[in-house]
Formats: structure tokens, C-alpha cells, sequence
């Protein structure tokens, strides 16, 4: 069994692939809705069996494309399916598969409804496959304490003075 990295792969066959493995993705029982306001080159929205929905989006080269686009088809979905009452909509959680992780991901993925998901795509024996990882844990890291401001021989500043420096 000869497996190595598929080169040269378009974005519709990328697609075909997410298609094939959103059973894995999002559950056995998800599928693939339809909806007016995505652009299903990039995204696709999963109904996932606990009722739950999650906006797949991806991008074979650009991970911040990726995460755009999935930004841009939420923002669409909140405006199309915003309660005229109150102006709210229930939102799907956004998972973005891309090689590479997008601009801003570590903090990204401290927030809930948000994933990152790296995969790659693969030649096994001429037959393309794709491999999605499970998704990072992001170590939170602690606060920094910054240090007391001192003044230029080094005494500590005076409350009052700190206050001041603080504002500018």
C-alpha cells in the first residue's frame, strides 16, 4: 500500500470527500441540508442527529478563507432567519476544515460553537482520501501578571503615579 500527499486536487473534489466523511464529522445520523443563502462551493450546512446544526466550511488553500466564508454564510443565516420579533437567530456552531489553522485560532477555539479541524488529503494506491484530525486542545494559558512599573532607577512608582501612566 503506497499512501503520500495528493497534489493538485480541486476544490469540488475536496468537497465530494467532506461530503463522504460528514457521518464521521458530525455524527451517524447528520446530513447535508439545504440552505438559500450558502455558497455550497465552501460551506455546507450539517443537521446533526441530535437535532443540532453545524455550518462546515472549507478551503483546500487558504485556511482564512475558509474561515470567512463560514463567518460571511452566518452572518447571512442570522440575517435570513432573524425573528422579526426580536431580531435573534439561532446560529449553527462553525467547524473549519483546512490544512492549516486560520488567523486568530487559538483564541477562536476557546469560544463555544467554534472548531478548527486540520486534514489532509491523500493518494492511497491512486484513490483519493481524506484524513480529518480530531480537534486540538488549546492550553489555556494563564494570566500574566505584569510587572510593577518602576521608575528609570528602578523604585516602584508611587499608586497615584501608576494611575496616571495607566491612562495613557
Amino acid at each position: 500500500m503506497e499512501i503520500q500527499l495528493a497534489g493538485n486536487v480541486t476544490q469540488e473534489a475536496f468537497r465530494d470527500l467532506i461530503i463522504e466523511q460528514v457521518p464521521r464529522l458530525c455524527g451517524e445520523d447528520a446530513r447535508i441540508e439545504a440552505h438559500p443563502e450558502l455558497d455550497s462551493d465552501h460551506a455546507l450546512l450539517v443537521r446533526c442527529g441530535d437535532h443540532e446544526q453545524v455550518l462546515v466550511a472549507f478551503d483546500l488553500e487558504d485556511p482564512n478563507r475558509a474561515l470567512l466564508q463560514g463567518l460571511v454564510a452566518l452572518d447571512q443565516m442570522a440575517h435570513a432567519n432573524a425573528d422579526a420579533e426580536t431580531g435573534e437567530s439561532a446560529l449553527p456552531d462553525l467547524m473549519v476544515l483546512s490544512p492549516a489553522p486560520p488567523a486568530g485560532n487559538s483564541l477562536l477555539s476557546r469560544l463555544r460553537g467554534f472548531q478548527w479541524r486540520p486534514c489532509k488529503l491523500l493518494d492511497i494506491d491512486g484513490r483519493l482520501g481524506l484524513l480529518v484530525e480530531p480537534p486540538a486542545d488549546i492550553p489555556s494559558e494563564p494570566a500574566r501578571l505584569r510587572p510593577a512599573p518602576r521608575d528609570e532607577d528602578g523604585t516602584p512608582l508611587s499608586p497615584e503615579e501608576s494611575a496616571f501612566f495607566d491612562h495613557l
